[in-house]
């Protein structure tokens, strides 16, 4: 997970945030650990962008 996203994260700039948080993804082994803590950010990303759906 990137310290960008984080930042972005907390400027309430969401967009930014969860497309790098995406991109990231694509690139991690999935059930690795870096994975599930990208998946993490991604439900508080989602949370805070009221996606509830997409946050399931």
């Amino acid at each position: 997970m990137s310290t960008m996203a984080q930042y972005y994260l907390k400027l309430c700039q969401l967009a930014q945030a969860r497309s790098i948080v995406v991109d990231t993804l694509i690139l991690q082994k999935k059930g690795k650990t870096n994975w599930f803590i990208s998946k993490k950010f991604l439900v508080q990303i989602e949370i805070h962008s009221k996606n509830y759906n997409s946050a399931l």
